[in-house]
């Protein structure tokens, strides 16, 4: 399972014990360096149509929302312990009321500047692997419960919800506070590349689906209700992403998972295997922010 956060930091982050990256030099093919470019891409241009805003700054590139008004993302370019300490303070400064969720995606440079972060009350919150799928697709078995449809204005109040009980579990519901955010959110992006699709079992909610509709489609959104899981849903979900983008004529479709998530194995299984980018992230809360 896995949530949005990659690129909008609209989900609660649990802290993990701080791992120095293992860096394995390997030749990189020009396809995957292509690849890699494109998710790079994601969060260092702009996509107003859906409401993200990115601004180069002085360490890099600093990527906000209006429906996400509590976060800011900063992916690193221009920071090392050296610099560490004005790279805080900078953050401080500008985004005085935001919670800062700070990107590292060169696995040597986060070696390095890793602990540094760590040392300065930064909460390291996992690693995303980007697995990319350009072979055969393996068809799941159907089974006459489970249907799956697009998401439009008039089901999205019923897929974020479902999305709401698929990370968050059953109980409690969503706040209505909460559930107009996340359906403005969803919105914005649907207006934009932002594509959804809800899985259902014997007509009811089971699980979510979303990904951007690009030529390498990225999917930054899969989760199944607790009460319907180990039915296959993921599986029939992402197959119906694959077969998708292969009409479309797709160059590639990409999933984003912690390598040590049991999700990695199924994504794998079903073919995506070749990994194009590495990403490790920190957060760094407004509690901290506003401390001198």
């Amino acid at each position: 399972m896995m949530s949005p956060s990659c690129l909008a930091g609209s989900r609660a982050f649990w802290p993990v014990r701080f791992k120095p990256s293992a860096v394995t030099p390997h030749e990189v093919s020009p396809l995957t360096d292509s690849l890699a470019q494109a998710i790079k891409a994601w969060f260092e241009q702009s996509h107003l149509d859906m409401g993200y805003l990115v601004e180069h700054g002085r360490f890099g590139f600093y990527r906000s929302s209006p429906y996400l008004p509590g976060w800011i993302n900063v992916t690193i370019r221009d920071v090392g312990p050296d610099s560490l300490g004005a790279f805080i303070a900078d953050l401080r400064e500008t985004y005085p009321e935001k919670t800062a969720r700070i990107l590292v995606d060169v696995p040597a440079l986060d070696a390095d500047l890793g602990p540094a972060l760590v040392s300065a009350g930064c909460l390291p919150t996992g690693v995303n692997i980007y697995l990319a799928h350009r072979g055969p697709i393996a068809r799941p078995l159907e089974s006459a419960q489970l249907s799956i449809e697009p998401v439009l204005p008039t089901n999205l109040a019923e897929f974020v919800e479902a999305e709401h009980r698929a990370f968050a579990g059953e109980e409690p519901p969503p706040s209505e506070d909460n559930l107009a955010q996340e359906m403005a959110l969803r919105g914005a992006e649907m207006a934009g590349s932002g594509r959804f699709a809800l899985a259902r079992w014997d007509d009811e909610p089971a699980g979510v689906v979303g990904w951007y509709d690009v030529p390498d489609r990225w999917i930054f959104l899969l989760g199944t209700r607790p009460a319907y899981r180990q039915r296959g849903i993921a599986t029939a979900s992402l197959t119906h992403v694959l077969e998708d983008a292969g009409a479309a004529g797709c160059r590639s479709v990409i999933i984003n998972v912690d390598p040590d998530d049991p999700a990695a194995n199924l994504y794998r299984s079903l073919g995506f295997t070749e990994q194009v980018y590495w990403q490790r992230a920190y957060l760094l809360p407004i509690d901290l922010l506003g401390k001198g």
